[in-house]
C-alpha cells in the first residue's frame, strides 16, 4: 500500500471517530455503538487531527503524478471539512444538522444481517440519543430559521425511525425487548424535549438569509471540494444559458407531439401514464436488460458484472412509462450503478473513498445524455422526459448559486422550481430546504456534466483517430469519484 493510502486510511480513522453514522453507513463497525460528539470542544479536537494529517500528506514523497493526483484529493477532502466546520458550522446553526444524524446512524445499521448484534448496536444508540440531543441544544447558536423549520418538520420522520428499529430488533432478539423499549421511551422524550428547545428556547438568527454559505466560502467548495476554476457567477450565467436552451428545445420537441398545448401540459400527461404497479419491476427488468445490450453493441464503456437495482417505491409519477428509459440510463446502466461498481474495485484506497458529488451526479447526467445522443431513447415521449429532467438541473444551478451568494429567498427558489419544471410545491420546498443545507452541490448534475463532456472533447481533440468511447469512459471511471480536474490531469489533457 502507497504512503498516500496510508494516509488516507488514517484519515477516514479520524473521520469515522468523527462521524460513527457515516461510518456505519460505508460498512465500517468499529463506531456502531455510539451517536457522534459535536460539541465546540469535540470538534476542534477532530479539526485539530485532520490539519495534522494534512501536514503530514504534505510532507510525503510521491513517486509520479497519479500519485500527486491523490494527494491533491486527499488534501482538498481535508481543507474542505474544515472549512464547513469552521465557516458553515452546521453543529451551531442547524438543528436538522443533529436530527438528520440520529436518524442516519439507525437507518444505517437497519437490516444487516447479524440480527443480535446489530440489536444490541441499536440499544447502545438509544441510549446515546437523550445526551447528544442535550448536547445540540447548548450547542445550536442563532441557527437559521429554515433550518429550525426544517429539523421540526423531521421530528416525526425521525421518531418513526426509531420506533421501527425497536419493533424489528425486538421481534429478532426478544431478549433485548426490555431493554430496546426502556431505550425507546428515552430516546421519544428526548426527541420531544429537543423540539420544545428549538422552537422556545434556541432564539434563531434574525437574518433572514442566515442559511447562506456566502460568495466565499462558496467558491471555496467550489475549489477544493469539486476542483473548479469557474467562479459562482460565471457558474450561474451557464445555468441560466442552459435553462434557456432546454426550454427551447422543449417548446420545439413538444409542437412534434402535440401542437395544440405547451410542453408543460404535454409533460404533466406524460407523467400521469404510469404502469400497474404489478408490472413495474417486469417493465424496469427488461429495459436494464436493452440497455445493458445498447451499450455493449456500441462500445460505449466496459459493463460490471454487479446486477443493476432500483427502488421502485415512492410517487407513480417517478415511474411513468415513457420515464423507465430515462431513469434506467441515469441510475443504472452506464449511469450511477456502473461508476458505483467500478470504483468499489479501484486498488487506490483515495479512489475508493474520495468523491466529488460533481463527479458522481455529473457523471449520472452525462450518461444520460450520452445514451440520448447515441439514439437510445425511441420514442419523442422519452425524449421529451429526459430534456424536463435536464432543465430540473439547470435550474438547480439558479437556486444553488442564488442561494447563496445573490440573495435569493427560500421562497423565491420555489416559485422558481415551480414555475420553470412539472414539480409541485411540497416536493419544492423540501428540494429547496436540501440546497440551503448543503452549498455547492444542486450544481453538481449540470456543471459535472458540462465538465465531462468538454473532458471528452479534449480527448477526442488530442488523440484524433486513437480515440475511442469505450477507451476514453474506462479511463475515466479508473478514477473514482475524483474531481473531473484531476481526472482530465491524470489524462494527460490540460
Amino acid at each position: 500500500m502507497s504512503a498516500i493510502d496510508e494516509l488516507c486510511r488514517s484519515y477516514f480513522d479520524v473521520r469515522w471517530h468523527f462521524d460513527p453514522a457515516a461510518a456505519s453507513a460505508a460498512g465500517r463497525t468499529e463506531q456502531d455503538g455510539r451517536l457522534g460528539r459535536f460539541d465546540a470542544d469535540a470538534v476542534r479536537e477532530h479539526l485539530a487531527a485532520v490539519r495534522s494529517l494534512a501536514s503530514a500528506a504534505e510532507e510525503l514523497d510521491v513517486e509520479d503524478d497519479q500519485q500527486e493526483i491523490d494527494r491533491t484529493a486527499l488534501l482538498d477532502d481535508m481543507r474542505v471539512l474544515g472549512f464547513r466546520f469552521d465557516h458553515e458550522q452546521p453543529h451551531r446553526r442547524n438543528p436538522a444538522f443533529w436530527l438528520r444524524h440520529v436518524r442516519d446512524a439507525l437507518v444505517a445499521v437497519l437490516g444487516r444481517p447479524d440480527g443480535g448484534a446489530t440489536a444490541g448496536v441499536v440499544a447502545e444508540r438509544l441510549r446515546d440519543i437523550p445526551p447528544f440531543l442535550d448536547a445540540a441544544v447548548d450547542t445550536l447558536d442563532q441557527p437559521a430559521g429554515i433550518f429550525t423549520d426544517t429539523a421540526l418538520a423531521m421530528l416525526g420522520s425521525t421518531g418513526e425511525v426509531v420506533v421501527e428499529a425497536t419493533r424489528r430488533y425486538s421481534l429478532l432478539v426478544p431478549e433485548l425487548k426490555v431493554s430496546l423499549d426502556t431505550a425507546t421511551v428515552g430516546a421519544l422524550s428526548a426527541l420531544k424535549s429537543f423540539g420544545l428547545a428549538i422552537s422556545q428556547r434556541v432564539a434563531p438568527s434574525n437574518d433572514p438569509h442566515a442559511f447562506a454559505a456566502g460568495e466565499v466560502q462558496f467558491e471555496r467548495r467550489l475549489r477544493f471540494e469539486h476542483a473548479l476554476l469557474s467562479s459562482a457567477p460565471e457558474l450561474w450565467r451557464y445555468g441560466l444559458h442552459l435553462r434557456d436552451e432546454i426550454e427551447a428545445q422543449l417548446a420545439a420537441l413538444s409542437r412534434r407531439l402535440d401542437f395544440s398545448r405547451p410542453w408543460r401540459e404535454v409533460a404533466e400527461r406524460l407523467f400521469d401514464q404510469a404502469p400497474d404497479v404489478s408490472v413495474r419491476a417486469a417493465l424496469y427488468d427488461d429495459e436494464m436488460a436493452r440497455a445493458v445490450a445498447f451499450v455493449e453493441a456500441r462500445a460505449l464503456l466496459t459493463l460490471p458484472d454487479e446486477p443493476g437495482h432500483l427502488l421502485l417505491s415512492g410517487d407513480p409519477r417517478d415511474h411513468a412509462t415513457h420515464r423507465i428509459p430515462v431513469t434506467v440510463a441515469r441510475d443504472v446502466w452506464p449511469g450511477r450503478h456502473v461508476h458505483a461498481v467500478r470504483t468499489r474495485q479501484l486498488a487506490s484506497e483515495v479512489r475508493r473513498q474520495l468523491t466529488s458529488t460533481l463527479t458522481i451526479s455529473g457523471w449520472a447526467l452525462y450518461a444520460q445524455e450520452l445514451m440520448a445522443d447515441e439514439g437510445y431513447f425511441r420514442s419523442l415521449e422519452t425524449r421529451l422526459l429526459h430534456l424536463v429532467d435536464m432543465l430540473h438541473r439547470a435550474v438547480q444551478v439558479d437556486i444553488d448559486i442564488g442561494l447563496h451568494t445573490r440573495g435569493m429567498t427560500p421562497q423565491e427558489a420555489i416559485t422558481e422550481l415551480v414555475t420553470r419544471v412539472p414539480m409541485d410545491r411540497r416536493e419544492a420546498e423540501a428540494e429547496v430546504r436540501w440546497c440551503c443545507e448543503v452549498p455547492a452541490q444542486a450544481l453538481c448534475h449540470a456543471v459535472g456534466r458540462r465538465a465531462l463532456r468538454e473532458l471528452r472533447e479534449a480527448a477526442e481533440s488530442q488523440r484524433g483517430a486513437a480515440f475511442t468511447m469505450r477507451g476514453f469512459h474506462d479511463e475515466v471511471l479508473s478514477y473514482g469519484g475524483l474531481p473531473v480536474s484531476l481526472i482530465r490531469w491524470g489524462m494527460g489533457l490540460d
